[in-house]
């Protein structure tokens, strides 16, 4: 894109998808919010796309977004391009799977194993649920992107000691990706965090620089755009925040204890006010307990695997499904027992509300600081 005398305009380049996405579901939730009908729709797609065709250059990123919001405007009209069955090849692989955790773990730890693994801690009794909503940490429980990074990191590992060419190795990720989104029961989260990692892969195989921003935009124009709903799905919410302040308000280098600190601080600065307008209760033990228990879910998740291929492998060698189902119970024993001592700790959660027009002004805030954020990314992006 080209403005006056020529000059290139590398901010409009960067914020062309993000705001594209913005736009889109500011355009849904309107629509569904108005229940438009599908000619007024149809008129606002074309009002907007002259706007943006004829507009002066300067203008162009507003028109674009009226023009993207209108087309959510219609898209809603259309309803669900893609409706999956609760009940494949993937969903009883995973039941299996838990199945055989179950033969060597004891309750709550197979629980708290089986949620980080594949998702859901509807199993918990009423009493462990209470001490992860206390904590702020139920979604540990719920697949979210990290375990898809893991997924990643692992399957790339491997992939790495195979001699294959770099394009098989992509459509080998692809597969290992999409099984698990498949098995962790395509929650909203797990798909957002693996359209991500799709976009992520394929960028340098076309010649294009990989942006976590542009991955993450793509990713919700892309479930916005099957399934208009979602949008207003609350893991669906949560996990688009979190993933938006770790990627503005985190820098220190990933991987170590100041990163880990820095990614719950900006997970929380985003999520929290949500959440508060949701469940009406604060908190006040989350950051610590969000500390605590990330070093145990790396662990968990590797041993859960280890566990399921070791029952696999060795059905009949009792001596080490024992000794795996020990190392299991133990470790998720101690995890658990750290999330209760902290929820039982005096004056760590209590009731708060929180109205909508000041979640609006929060958000707001945190939305100016992301430009400013965002151009100084641009200008290390096209200066380096």
């Amino acid at each position: 894109m080209e403005g006056h005398g020529g000059e290139q305009r590398p901010l409009w380049f960067i914020f062309a998808l993000p705001i594209g996405s913005v736009a889109l579901v500011c355009g849904v939730l309107l629509g569904g919010f108005l229940r438009v009908s599908i000619f007024n729709s149809a008129i606002a797609v074309v009002v907007g796309l002259i706007l943006f065709k004829f507009a002066p250059s300067k203008f162009q990123p507003f028109t674009f977004f009226i023009f993207i919001a209108a087309f959510g405007f219609l898209r809603i009209a259309i309803g669900d391009l893609i409706v999956l069955s609760h009940h494949t090849i993937f969903t009883a692989a995973r039941d299996w799977c838990d199945a055989l955790l179950g033969q060597s773990l004891h309750e709550p730890n197979r629980t708290l194993i089986s949620g980080i693994l594949f998702g859901g801690g509807s199993a918990f009794t009423p009493e462990w649920k209470q001490v992860f909503r206390a904590t702020g940490t139920m979604h540990v429980v719920a697949v979210s992107g990290t375990n898809v990074v893991f997924v990643v990191h692992w399957v790339e590992a491997i992939l790495r000691k195979i001699k294959i060419g770099a394009r098989k190795k992509l459509f080998a990720l692809y597969f290992f990706i999409a099984a698990y989104m498949l098995m962790a029961g395509a929650s909203a989260s797990v798909v957002r965090a693996g359209i991500m990692a799709f976009v992520a892969h394929a960028a340098p195989h076309f010649g294009r620089r990989s942006h976590p921003l542009h991955a993450l935009a793509a990713a919700v124009s892309l479930m916005v755009f099957i399934n208009p709903t979602i949008a207003t799905d609350i893991g669906f919410q949560f996990s688009c925040l979190a993933t938006f302040g770790l990627f503005i308000f985190s820098y220190s280098d990933s991987g170590s204890f100041a990163a880990t600190i820095g990614e719950t601080i900006a997970a929380t600065i985003c999520v929290m006010p949500l959440e508060i307008f949701y469940f009406k209760i604060f908190s006040f033990s989350a950051f610590i307990a969000n500390i605590a228990i990330a070093p145990f879910v790396p662990i968990l998740m590797l041993y859960g695997v280890g566990q399921i291929f070791a029952s696999i492998l060795f059905p009949k060698n009792a001596m080490i499904i024992f000794l795996l189902g020990r190392f299991g119970d133990w470790s998720a024993h101690l995890a658990l027992s750290i999330l209760a001592a902290i929820s039982h700790i005096p004056g760590s959660s209590g009731e708060l509300q929180i109205s909508a027009p000041a979640v609006g002004i929060w958000y707001l805030i945190i939305a100016i600081y992301a430009v400013f954020r965002c151009r100084k990314l641009c200008r290390r992006i096209y200066t380096s």
